[in-house]
């Protein structure tokens, strides 16, 4: 992720050159968040236009990573989100919440179907829909 990150400002940089001092602001102000850890001031800037923009702009550049830079770049984006879902079901396992733990099964279903794993498609299929109806 860091690697994107910093290749996101390169990105920015080229493809929307007038987001660009948008984009400094918004990491300087996180450095500044990094080196000073306040629940107050992170909620702050999670609320600014400016950061749901760069959000925006972030979520179009993974975008591009998936699917306009390559294989390389495909296969680590997916990766990363194979990444994301194990660490969802070891936050659930840990935290016991039933909500979350449905979320968290349903996440990896269309990666079964993907990557041909037929028996963990149809039984994880089988299971939400049981766990769903309880």
């Amino acid at each position: 992720m860091r690697q994107m990150w910093s290749g996101f400002q390169k990105w920015v940089a080229k493809k929307h050159d007038k987001k660009t001092s948008l984009v400094d602001e918004i990491f300087s102000g996180l450095q500044s968040l990094r080196h000073n850890v306040c629940e107050a001031q992170f909620k702050n800037k999670l609320c600014e236009n400016s950061f749901a923009e760069i959000a925006e702009l972030f979520e179009r550049y993974m975008s591009f990573l998936r699917c306009e830079n390559g294989k390389l770049s495909e296969f680590w984006v997916s990766y990363l989100d194979l990444v994301d879902i194990m660490l969802a079901m070891i936050r659930v396992s840990r935290e016991g919440d039933c909500d979350l733990h449905l979320s968290s099964i349903r996440n990896p279903i269309p990666w079964c179907f993907a990557y041909d794993n037929i028996n963990y498609a149809r039984y994880l299929s089988s299971y939400l829909s049981e766990m769903s109806h309880l």
